[in-house]
């Protein structure tokens, strides 16, 4: 029967049931204000993802007791329960925040009031396994004076981190105790051994698959002489 801005007075009259009184007007008018808008709730989409993902705040349902106001949201979010600074944005690449729980926070308005926040139902940003193609043992050949190198090829990772490996050497089937470099001396391996090394990638957080490299049969290292003399010196 009425609307925000409307005036609201009540008029009375009194009946017996044989007469009526004249009208008597409420001495207070009533102005109606304005009513604010609510949402039901909000949600993030996707509900998981990686620091390179983008997130997006969907709200639920906005109403209005105030016929005509048209009702628009803002969108803040929090990281792991701390706000993210930069204001109010409806997406979110988290980037640098890192893995964590996201909320956003909704906020209905029609102009004039704003109504009670949401906050949304959770989402995931999970750290992702690093993946690797390939893994090279060199030089090849190589002797058993050579230094063998192993370089994995082909890094990926969802959340752009940057490269990190872990490495094993194997030697004619025997994992060699303490040697977790990308290089390897001639100390651990002789003329005849087969030598492989297994690389692991990682970003800090999670190690992905580990890969294998090529194998290598070390061979013989060519004999040297330091110098060369003829004896005697002087003959006849």
């Amino acid at each position: 029967h009425f609307n925000k801005g409307d005036s609201v007075l009540c008029e009375v009259t009194a009946f017996d049931g044989e007469a009526s009184s004249a009208p008597e007007a409420s001495k207070v008018e009533i102005t109606v204000v304005n009513s604010p808008p609510t949402v039901e709730g909000a949600a993030i989409d996707p509900s998981e993802g990686s620091v390179q993902t983008t997130f997006t705040c969907v709200p639920g349902a906005t109403s209005d007791p105030d016929p005509g106001d048209v009702v628009t949201t803002t969108t803040t979010w929090r990281h792991d329960d701390v706000e993210v600074p930069g204001g109010i944005f409806e997406t979110l690449v988290p980037g640098a925040l890192g893995p964590g729980t996201l909320h956003c926070v909704v906020t209905p308005s029609d102009g004039e009031e704003a109504g009670a926040a949401v906050i949304s139902t959770p989402a995931a940003v999970i750290n992702q396994a690093p993946s690797i193609e390939s893994v090279t043992l060199g030089p090849q050949p190589a002797t058993s004076s050579d230094t063998l190198v192993c370089t994995p090829e082909g890094w990926s990772d969802p959340d752009g981190d940057a490269e990190g490996y872990l490495y094993e050497w194997s030697v004619t089937g025997v994992t060699l105790e303490g040697a977790h470099e990308s290089t390897l001396s001639a100390a651990h391996f002789s003329k005849g051994d087969l030598v492989v090394c297994i690389a692991t990638p990682t970003d800090g957080l999670a190690t992905g698959v580990a890969v294998p490299s090529n194998s290598l049969i070390i061979a013989n290292s060519p004999p040297s002489l330091s110098s060369a003399a003829i004896m005697p010196v002087v003959g006849g």
